[in-house]
């Protein structure tokens, strides 16, 4: 009876455990779900022919059982593209938990290097996101841009015509038209000109910005062999762009922004139809990209345009006025607008001459008057003279022209004084005659 009621104790113990065991298993509730949360390319919009890259954030977005820790296992991760250029993957990346009670989930970073095609339109495209456990492969999408607008360099202000002499400044505007920033965006003029500034800098209005953009920014998750595929991959790109993976000074040029940009201009010879050539050079990401604008103007000898005195005074009594006629010579090849002499002297009227429009090698006749009546002193004077004039939309001042002549004091003696004291004498004489005469007839 003992033993009969011992078997049944027992019995009843195991299906107990056996129901207990069940229930702790149905508790157990866990399962393992790999989650993208986050992904970037840099750069943040491609351009045909590009090479950059997509960084991607996974998690383990399950959950933790009692006896099951909930970990996914990712044998594999890499991307795919039927357009898009992806370069490597990655393997054994190992197990990512779920978050728990007291714990966070865990997530991983990796970054994938990709190359954009030759000719590639404008458009979103989506990359195949593979990652491979050890329930099997799952994919997501990744949208990557492409978009071909470019960074313009057009001409603001650069006239037709410059002189031989001096500098002339030209001005150019720089236009972003993407919906992403660039950097290391600089000019450089070429040419048979001295240039100032030889090379023009676009300067970043937020440096500290502009600063943490031009680095490629990229977590280090605890994968071995990340952290030497990403170093290969930077080199790759310095190869690629001729070993120049910084350049110095930083520069940004905002989405949609422009700027001017002014070029002090010397020529070196004369001539005409001399090219200057503008390089515009900017980066997209990692990517050098160039155009440039070409200009051809004609350099003139200014001289050209000159004064040729013809009659002035050499000496003016003070009270009087001089004459000076003169000839404006266009000796230059092309016709000059817009034509002036001026005249540089406060005694000298009119204060300007207006001739219009000269036709190349061509002259034009012009005069002036020099007064003294408001001169307080005697002595040698200068007449100055100079010519302004258009040439292609941009005014130039020729070289000032200049004659002498000598201001002296007016006689004290009036010119009419000795006629005037003899006329009476005259008179009686020519009176005596006559008398003499008609008596002598009698």
């Amino acid at each position: 009876m003992k033993n009969r009621s011992s078997l049944k104790f027992l019995i009843a113990l195991g299906m107990i455990s056996v129901l207990l065991w069940s229930s702790f298993l149905t508790m157990d509730v866990s399962y393992a779900q790999v989650s993208v949360v986050d992904s970037k390319t840099n750069p943040e919009s491609f351009m045909a022919g590009d090479t950059g890259t997509v960084t991607i954030t996974i998690k383990n977005s399950g959950s933790r059982g009692i006896l099951s820790s909930g970990a996914v296992n990712i044998k594999e991760i890499y991307l795919e593209s039927n357009e898009i250029v992806c370069h490597q993957g990655y393997s054994n990346i190992g197990e990512i938990l779920p978050g728990g009670v007291l714990s966070s989930a865990e997530s991983t970073t990796l970054t994938f290097p990709i190359t954009v095609p030759q000719n590639m339109k404008d458009g979103v495209y989506f990359l195949n996101l593979k990652v491979v456990t050890d329930s099997g492969v799952k994919t997501y999408s990744v949208p990557i841009e492409v978009d071909n607008r470019s960074v313009d360099l057009i001409e603001q202000n650069i006239p037709s015509s410059i002189p031989l002499k001096g500098s002339t400044d030209v001005e150019l505007r720089v236009v972003n038209n993407r919906s992403n920033p660039v950097y290391n965006v600089r000019i450089k003029p070429i040419g048979d000109f001295n240039f100032t500034p030889s090379e023009a800098i676009i300067l970043s209005s937020t440096p500290t910005e502009a600063k943490k953009a031009e680095t490629t920014s990229t977590p280090t998750p605890a994968i071995p062999g990340l952290e030497d595929t990403l170093k290969q991959y930077q080199e790759y790109l310095g190869g690629m762009l001729g070993g120049q993976q910084e350049s110095a000074p930083i520069s940004k040029l905002a989405p949609f922004e422009s700027k001017v940009v002014t070029f002090s201009a010397t020529p070196n010879k004369m001539g005409d139809n001399k090219e200057m050539q503008f390089v515009l050079q900017y980066t997209n990401g990692k990517n050098v990209h160039t155009s440039e604008l070409v200009k051809s103007i004609d350099v003139m000898d200014m001289e050209e345009i000159k004064i040729v005195f013809n009659e002035y005074p050499s000496s003016i009594n003070r009270g009087k006025d001089g004459k000076i006629s003169m000839d404006v010579v266009n000796g230059s090849s092309e016709k000059i607008e817009s034509v002036r002499v001026v005249a540089l002297d406060d005694n000298i009227v009119p204060s300007e001459v207006f001739i219009g429009e000269m036709p190349a090698n061509s002259t034009f006749p012009a005069s002036f008057t020099i007064t003294t009546d408001k001169v307080q002193d005697t002595g040698e004077k200068d007449a100055t003279f100079k010519v302004v004039y258009k040439s292609g939309g941009t005014y130039y001042e020729s070289d000032e022209y200049s004659v002498g002549y000598n201001i002296s004091a007016s006689s004290t003696t009036p010119e009419t004084g000795f006629t005037y004291t003899m006329l009476p004498l005259i008179l009686v004489v020519f009176i005596v005659l006559g008398i003499f005469v008609i008596r002598k007839r009698r």
